[in-house]
């Protein structure tokens, strides 16, 4: 913070006041001072004296409002009128003391103006959070329109492989093309089904579920679907928990997420073994 003032005794004692409520001090006893100081910092807090030896505090008051926008002052003068308070309030002040008033009445405005730069930290924090939910939710739209750009095609490539290697065949030498080539369009499909999942508000509808089940259809895809760098799979279902009340379609979306994740880690892994237990705690 900054004190702005030509006592210097005035100034160092409430240096030592502030420096107890844990502020950094800093001092300029002129206008000119003043500019130099601000020119290498930006305090978040400003005590000025509205008589200086080179120039108004009330004018210093308006340029500081300008040039350190963030930065809360606080008059504290010996010269009190009701038209010198009127005037820095117009100014951008944001309190106004006689420097004849208790010690608490200045610690108490000073710590006002942490609260209330507090505040504002708090609603640039929320403001940053609304405006990254506002760019999800478009996000949420585009995956949403292209989805279903891309999903009609997918269907109509799928089903015209299926009707020529029907008609035709496979080539020689190249068996289990149709069910490779079938097996990567229905992964793209999922893919697809994702983009549309995320898109959509989020609606939960629980109900019992096999977990040990769930966990194996979860396996047999990831292995048809992904390289799994030969990894072998422990699983361990409790029987306290073997049925479970879940949501079904999230449950299996989380679970590949975590098991891909988990193969994919153990990649340069000379032992692979993926741990899958579940059990009530």
């Amino acid at each position: 913070m900054l004190i702005i003032d030509d006592n210097q005794d005035f100034a160092e004692n409430l240096t030592e006041i502030l420096e107890v409520e844990g502020a950094t001090v800093r001092h300029a006893d002129c206008v000119a001072r003043s500019h130099d100081e601000l020119a290498q910092f930006q305090p978040n807090v400003a005590f000025v004296d509205l008589r200086l030896p080179d120039g108004s505090g009330e004018d210093l008051l308006l340029e500081m409002s300008r040039s350190v926008p963030d930065c809360l002052c606080i008059v504290l003068t010996g010269n009190a009128s009701i038209q010198s308070a009127i005037m820095a309030v117009e100014r951008g002040a944001f309190g106004f003391l006689i420097k004849d008033m208790p010690v608490e009445a200045v610690i108490a405005s000073y710590r006002r103006a942490g609260e209330r730069l507090a505040l504002e930290d708090q609603a640039r924090l929320l403001e940053a959070r609304l405006a990254h939910q506002e760019q999800l939710a478009m996000i949420g739209q585009m995956a949403a329109t292209l989805a279903h750009e891309i999903r009609n095609p997918l269907t109509g490539i799928r089903q015209a492989l299926e009707v020529i290697l029907e008609a035709t065949g496979e080539p020689p030498g190249m068996e289990g093309i149709k069910v490779s080539m079938l097996e990567r369009l229905k992964r793209l499909h999922e893919l697809v089904d994702d983009l549309l999942r995320f898109a959509r508000p989020v609606t939960v509808e629980k109900r019992s579920v096999d977990v040990q089940e769930l966990v194996d259809q979860v396996i047999h895809e990831v292995e048809r679907d992904s390289q799994t760098y030969g990894a072998k799979f422990e699983i361990q279902i409790d029987d306290s928990v073997r049925r479970w009340p879940v949501d079904s379609n999230h449950f299996h979306l989380l679970l590949r997420n975590l098991i891909e994740n988990g193969v994919l880690a153990m990649e340069k892994s000379e032992l692979r073994v993926l741990d899958i237990r579940a059990q009530r705690v």
